[in-house]
């Protein structure tokens, strides 16, 4: 799928490397405390951002004596040994995990909203924590006039409320098309515009007082590093990024500086760090294939395409036909496809395969649309279908899930999945029902064998 090998080792730059190996050469061993002394002592090359990464294993948000020490008590075995059937855990090396996580979830399902005549809908979600979910989107309710736009996990229960920024001067709130955050006060809301919370107060980034871009549309994405390094994906196919300061147009092969009729409005994406950064963007018509979908890349310092696709023909041996979500770990991107489900790739190398499925394209014709890729590590991933069929990949199987599909099945609801979050042992489904008369969130959790 990628260029050239050489090539794709230029775009694709280092690989994010695995917590405790330093220097990526697939070991914890010594030479990773020299690596880090030589990063604290400033000793040339200068570290990467993927050693960076993989040194702060006490999660400080620094590289320093106290990581070398931790590092050099796992080479000696001071934490223990793991069980027979866990091994060190990929982002926490003083930790054990299961070999292969367990395909069991206990899942709750609630419904929101009322059938009013008004279109119901949710349009994201993000997890901060197993009590510390948010769902956003617009939300009406009995009374007709109210709208909420977004739905809180606490960790007790559901609440819908009503975000409205403390500078916006608008008596009515917005539907919410976007979250994502880095803790309960680090968190980024978005519409046409973004907003951002720190724990007390929410700002709404404005064109005129904040020079946010405006005629653009709606914000699709949103990812960053941290919130002085944020990436907004527009409809009109730009990308907007934030440094903290300003916000800049990036120079991407999609962006049409027109929210009407744009040529790539950007689907999803989906980034590692700074360096490595995905988009999905474009249609494909079946009648009009001059606008064909397109996987960009973006580097650091350029955006360049890895693929355009003219034809929704899927092929069995390159990523082919539809592409829907994307998602990256470690060495490996992943993009789920039509109807073969998933195509997983080596950064690194350009060379990619799609996993050994049973296929997922008799399952239900449900599976030929893919509405959520996602995941933890190598050996915890998921993807979900328009009704709401997941897949997990534990390292080992591909397990099926009918649970959430199964229950709405069992009712009078015609339901529709819109999307999925994933972060350690829960799972968020979110979508509507009866063609937009209520709205749904189900909450998978976790239960080991």
């Amino acid at each position: 799928m990628c260029l050239p090998v050489i090539l794709c080792l230029i775009l694709f730059a280092t690989p994010r490397n695995q917590l405790g190996d330093v220097n990526n050469d697939g070991e914890i061993n010594v030479l990773d405390i020299v690596r880090i002394v030589n990063i604290i002592l400033n000793i040339e090359p200068e570290p990467t951002s993927g050693e960076l990464l993989a040194g702060d294993v006490n999660f400080d948000d620094s590289v320093n004596i106290q990581d070398a020490i931790i590092i050099i008590q796992y080479i000696l075995g001071t934490y223990g040994e793991c069980e027979e059937d866990e091994t060190t855990c990929w982002n926490d090396i003083t930790s054990c995990c299961p070999i292969y996580p367990s395909h069991n979830f206990t899942w709750d399902i609630q419904i929101f909203g009322a059938p009013s005549g008004n279109i119901n809908s949710l349009y994201d979600a993000h997890i901060l924590s197993d009590d510390d979910i948010w769902v956003v989107g617009e939300v009406r309710n009995f009374d007709g006039d109210s709208l909420h736009n977004y739905i809180h996990w606490d960790g007790e229960g559901w609440t819908q409320g009503i975000i409205n920024e403390n500078n916006d001067l608008s008596e009515y709130p917005r539907g919410l098309y976007d979250v994502f955050g880095f803790s309960d006060n680090d968190l980024w809301i978005a519409s046409t515009l973004p907003s951002y919370y720190d724990g007390i107060y929410w700002y709404m980034y404005l064109p005129t007082d904040d020079g946010f871009p405006p005629g653009l549309g709606g914000i699709n994405d949103m990812w960053g590093t941290s919130s002085n390094s944020m990436y907004f994906s527009k409809y009109s196919g730009d990308i907007i990024h934030w440094n903290g300061e300003e916000f800049t147009i990036m120079e991407t092969t999609t962006g049409s500086g027109s929210q009407y009729n744009p040529p790539f409005p950007i689907r999803d994406m989906y980034g590692l760090d700074d360096n490595h950064i995905w988009t999905l963007a474009g249609n494909l018509d079946l009648i009009n294939n001059e606008y064909p979908l397109k996987l960009s890349f973006f580097n650091g310092e350029n955006w360049s395409d890895l693929l355009e696709l003219h034809s929704p023909v899927q092929e069995d041996s390159v990523l082919s036909g539809r592409m829907y979500k994307v998602w990256a770990f470690d060495d490996t991107l992943y993009v789920s496809a039509a109807l073969r489900g998933v195509w997983r790739e080596s950064i690194s190398t350009g060379e990619g395969s799609y996993f050994p499925l049973d296929s997922l394209s008799y399952i239900n014709a449900g599976w030929s649309r893919g509405r959520g890729l996602d995941g933890n590590n190598y050996n915890d991933i998921y993807t979900v279908s328009q009704i709401a069929k997941y897949a997990h990949f534990n390292g080992s199987s591909w397990y099926f899930g009918n649970e959430v599909y199964d229950y709405f099945m069992a009712t009078d609801y015609y339901h529709f999945c819109g999307g999925m979050a994933v972060k350690d042992d829960t799972i968020i489904l979110y979508g509507d029902i009866n063609l937009g008369a209520h709205v749904w969130v189900a909450r998978g959790t976790r239960v080991e064998e």
